[in-house]
């Protein structure tokens, strides 16, 4: 759910709304949410749990590509710092 409105003034009504609709919804969606509509004080818990079994793996390649973190705007992938190579024996 996405609300959008004109009136600054009913801003309060309408986040009441859209928050009491996420939480009814929210028992359905066992955990997770689409991780595009995840918003900034939807818990840490929620946007760990959206990416499932592939949050190690992507917070590896995150670590490798944005080791700074540069696209932390929105909640998002931690980085893992790359674990230097191995030489091979």
């Amino acid at each position: 759910m996405i609300g959008q409105w004109t009136d600054g003034a009913e801003s309060a009504r309408h986040t009441d709304w859209l928050r009491a609709s996420w939480a009814r919804a929210e028992e359905h969606l066992q955990g997770s949410a689409y991780v595009n509509h995840i918003a900034t004080d939807d818990a840490p818990e929620k946007v760990r749990a959206s990416f499932g079994p592939n949050l190690d793996r992507l917070r590896r390649i995150k670590g490798q590509y944005d080791p700074a973190n540069l696209f932390r705007l929105n909640p998002n992938i931690s980085p893992v710092a790359p674990q230097p190579r191995r030489p091979a024996d």
